[in-house]
């Protein structure tokens, strides 16, 4: 852990006699330092981290306080400290606190994407990268962040929806965006705003979306004959997904199913998150099982006989998943159903919503603060599973599937 505090260096003398105080900064066993500009006259002056028997020592170390304030402010929002050295930790202090009050919009949300993508969240990275785009097009130009105001706000808003033609839940996404590129200003960049640009600002809700499939359109799924082998691919994925409760694509072609029985992963969603990094444990059921055996490569991992980036074969899988709903009339197919089917049948069958959560894995960010208080056991999540999956096993067969 990364302490700070103020330190005089005795061998470091000014040529007039005189010590500047410096900021050590301890971090894996190293110690670097951050020269300030504040200077006492000689040793006698400083005295536990203080600067003492002085006239101005109260300003001076209420200034000292607001530095090391400012400091671990920056510390509190740098992700992967532990992998910083302690000479690169004070290297982005120096950088961060440095930084301009007039700095731009666009160079904060430049420097976010490429922390992002440096943490693999490639997806939010892109997200992020397109909300910069659409304010800077707004702006007819980048802007100072401090200049950003409610008024601001409320145009871009008309802006995403008349200009860019965006629906409610679009605009909300982008405004979120944006709202964190703005805080970043102000906790990162210390960039000061007389009135905060959100305060007005009421995001609009995302609209829900009624993705889930129906028991009847979950059979048709489950009857459908594929047409190609990238038909036979999403298919399978989609099961594959239902049947490890609602597991994301880039989580299934991540894992090493190294074992018959079960799986333990870390969601590449929250992976280097303020949500931390929530290890989830499932048991694997049969129907998952045959499908992880057709196509499990020697390294465990899933393979499908193509090459491809994650980027590229999640839209090939969409596109054909939306094929398959069309020559079916299931129009609202998508990978994404599989999930929200599976919480679906789990709510309808009566299973605890805390249960639901541990086994997909996700908050529903519900107000229910008495289960804060409940330890959901693997068991009670693979009792769960079971419960859906003979749900769907008798329903299939009552369709003669």
């Amino acid at each position: 852990m990364a302490t700070l505090s103020p330190t005089i260096f005795k061998a470091k003398q000014l040529s007039n006699g005189k010590h500047k105080i410096r900021i050590a900064v301890r971090h894996r066993h190293e110690t670097s330092y951050i020269i300030t500009p504040y200077i006492i006259d000689d040793l006698s002056q400083f005295k536990n981290g203080q600067v003492v028997k002085r006239f101005d020592a109260d300003i001076i170390n209420m200034q000292l306080r607001n530095l090391l304030n400012k400091y671990q402010e920056i510390l509190n929002d740098t992700n992967g400290l532990a992998m910083l050295s302690s000479r690169e930790l004070k290297n982005r202090l120096v950088n961060y606190s440095e930084k301009d009050e007039n700095i731009a919009i666009g160079v904060i949300c430049k420097e976010y994407v490429k922390e992002l993508r440096e943490d693999k969240r490639i997806g939010y990275a892109e997200l992020i990268e397109r909300c910069g785009k659409y304010f800077t097009e707004f702006t007819k130009g980048d802007i100072a962040a401090k200049d950003i105001t409610p008024t601001t706000i409320s145009n871009f808003e008309r802006f995403l929806r008349n200009k860019k033609k965006l629906n409610q839940t679009t605009t909300g996404m982008y405004l979120v965006r944006l709202r964190v590129l703005t805080n970043l200003a102000r906790k990162r960049y210390f960039v000061k705003q007389d009135i905060p640009p959100f305060q007005d600002c009421k995001i609009p809700q995302s609209l829900e979306r009624n993705l889930d499939l129906s028991v009847e359109q979950f059979c048709k799924l489950k009857a459908y004959i594929p047409q190609s082998k990238i038909e036979s691919i999403a298919k399978d994925l989609w099961f594959l997904s239902f049947y490890l409760g609602g597991i994301n694509l880039i989580d299934i072609l991540s894992i090493k199913f190294s074992n018959d029985k079960e799986i333990e992963y870390i969601r590449t969603k929250t992976k280097n998150t303020k949500r931390g990094d929530k290890r989830i444990g499932i048991s694997i059921p049969v129907e998952a099982l045959s499908i992880i055996n057709k196509y499990k490569s020697d390294d465990n991992s899933l393979k499908f006989g193509y090459s491809f980036t994650y980027r590229n074969f999640n839209r090939y899988i969409a596109r054909t998943l939306q094929k398959i709903g069309n020559n079916i009339e299931l129009h609202r197919l998508c990978f994404y159903s599989a999930r929200k089917s599976f919480v679906q049948y789990g709510f309808e069958l009566g299973i605890p919503l805390e249960v639901l959560e541990y086994t997909i894995g996700q908050s529903m960010k519900q107000n229910r603060p008495i289960y804060n208080y409940i330890r959901i056991m693997r068991k009670h999540s693979d009792e769960a599973m079971k419960k859906i999956l003979d749900y769907t096993k008798k329903t299939t067969k009552a369709y003669n599937i």
